[in-house]
């Protein structure tokens, strides 16, 4: 399989922006090439790139309906009226359900979360959750990252007394559910300026507007909380633009400075503690964990993980959610954190871990079947898994390769192929870090370490960004379409007049 990059060129526009960015920044041409690659079009918007600025966000009663949701929950507020905060139970719903939870608590008591079961009630609104709610006297439903097409359900919820305030991202249908307001930039008509928001976004954006409208200081109440937007952000793999590069980059400063007590024990439970957290150790690391729980059992763990007030409680959820995923023998990986391998990966180096020239093998398979590239899924066969950990010199190495063999299509000639895959990853194991900016370290949780997440991300990062079934594949004819490669061209050839007597003689040749 062959890899490589397509380079586009500037075009004249961008060529005209580059140079006007050269103004600002005339030490920078390759940086004012990028720049307005990216859309960045005047040196203002440039320093905004650079800079992103919480006060750039955009004003939240802007979207549609957020006066509507506003009054109505402050009615709820007044009258003390029972809520039902509800959403997914993946990354995106337990962090939204969490943000809004934890900011409302702060000025109300009647607050209760509801996270449906992925087996029992499946995806969105659930006639379990709108009979709890109507049995328990709740009588407003705020619905995160989820109900925006669930019409049928939030009717029947109506029919109860229940009113619903939907804060959602995903697309609708023609027909919109009867809530009392809809918050979702993707909205036919909507004139809300970003449309990328994700559903934890969303809620953030109703908080703001609630805050907006009761004198609450964001500052101080509201931005503490960005670091479950970013979580969200990552995780549910929306473009990091506009308004969610700005919510992502403070969110990511709030992780690495003085994150919740929630994603604190995460962090811990990660390895992750004492390091420059990124947007990749979001995906690979701290978000499937979160997901994991509503994979594997209920996603009302992972809020109560993520709300958690003391460290000591945060610590205990997150070692209890990695220990049954442990246990259960799954392994997370890429694909918007989806529980994606069940193996055996998880391995005790206390045996070696002080013990110059000891060593342990291992062999395990996973299952990365439900991985995307580009819209496929070629990961079809297990992938097989070998290696070993070593102590060398009281250093403790690990080397494991990653094969497969992939069921690919063809970038030129569109046809399927098996192509074999192996990745190779090397790293350092150890039980604290000296060098906080060295990638190849790799920390220990308690002598153990989780094999299928080295060897999962390997595979991940090593995929080819373009297919190839050979080198010198010839493509398709963009003509009549034909495979080159098994067969001449049938369109018909034009020949220049001026060229006939040379084309006889190069058909003589052929034949």
């Amino acid at each position: 399989m062959i890899s490589k990059w397509n380079y586009l060129p500037l075009t004249s526009n961008e060529q005209q922006i580059a140079r006007t960015l050269g103004d600002r920044y005339p030490k920078l041409p390759a940086l004012c090439k990028l720049l307005a690659q990216r859309g960045v079009t005047s040196a203002a918007e440039a320093e905004k790139f650079f800079k992103p600025q919480l006060s750039d966000l955009h004003d939240p009663f802007l979207m549609r309906d957020m006066e509507k949701a506003v009054v109505r929950l402050n009615r709820a507020l007044g009258s003390k009226e029972k809520i039902m905060i509800y959403g997914d139970y993946d990354v995106d719903g337990t962090t939204a359900v969490s943000l809004v939870y934890k900011f409302l608590q702060n000025y109300y008591s009647g607050l209760d979360y509801y996270i449906p079961d992925r087996y029992e009630e499946g995806y969105g609104i659930s006639d379990k959750s709108i009979d709890y709610a109507a049995e328990n006297g709740i009588t407003l439903f705020i619905a995160l990252d989820c109900g925006i097409k669930a019409v049928e359900k939030i009717a029947y919820a109506k029919s109860k007394g229940i009113d619903f305030i939907i804060c959602d991202h995903h697309m609708p249908d023609d027909q919109l559910p009867d809530a009392v307001a809809i918050l979702n930039p993707k909205l036919e008509g909507e004139t809300y300026p970003y449309k990328h928001l994700s559903g934890c976004g969303v809620g953030y954006k109703f908080m703001q507007g609630f805050a907006i409208n009761n004198g609450i200081d964001i500052t101080s109440d509201l931005e503490p909380l960005l670091d479950l937007v970013a979580v969200s952000i990552a995780s549910d793999i929306v473009p990091i633009t506009g308004e969610n590069r700005i919510l992502a980059y403070h969110g990511l400063k709030r992780l690495n400075s003085n994150p919740s007590m929630g994603l604190r024990g995460i962090l811990k439970v990660c390895g992750l503690n004492n390091k420059n957290i990124t947007i990749s150790d979001i995906v690979f690391k701290i978000g499937p964990r979160i997901n994991a729980s509503g994979r594997m059992q209920s996603g009302k763990e992972a809020v109560d993980l993520l709300v958690a007030k003391d460290m000591a409680g945060a610590l205990e959820k997150s070692q209890n959610i990695c220990e049954k995923m442990f246990d259960k023998g799954f392994c997370v990986g890429y694909n918007t954190t989806r529980v994606i391998a069940r193996c055996t990966m998880i391995l005790n180096v206390n045996r070696i871990l002080h013990t110059p020239g000891a060593s342990q093998d291992f062999h395990f398979e996973m299952d990365l079947s439900d991985l995307e590239f580009g819209g496929e899924r070629p990961v079809v066969h297990p992938v097989a898994v070998d290696g070993r950990v070593y102590n060398q010199a009281g250093v403790l190495l690990c080397e494991l390769q990653a094969s497969t063999t992939l069921r690919c299509v063809c970038d030129r000639c569109m046809e399927e192929f098996d192509s074999p895959k192996t990745a190779s990853f090397s790293c350092i194991l150890a039980e604290e870090k000296q060098d906080q900016e060295n990638d190849d370290i790799v920390l220990l949780d308690h002598d153990k370490v989780d094999l299928a997440d080295l060897a999962s991300t390997a595979f991940i990062l090593d995929m080819d960004t373009k297919t190839l079934c050979s080198e010198d594949c010839r493509g398709l004819c963009p003509g009549c379409g034909v495979n080159l490669n098994r067969e001449a061209c049938r369109c018909k050839k034009q020949v220049d007049p001026r060229l006939a007597k040379l084309a006889q003689l190069l058909a003589q040749d052929d034949e």
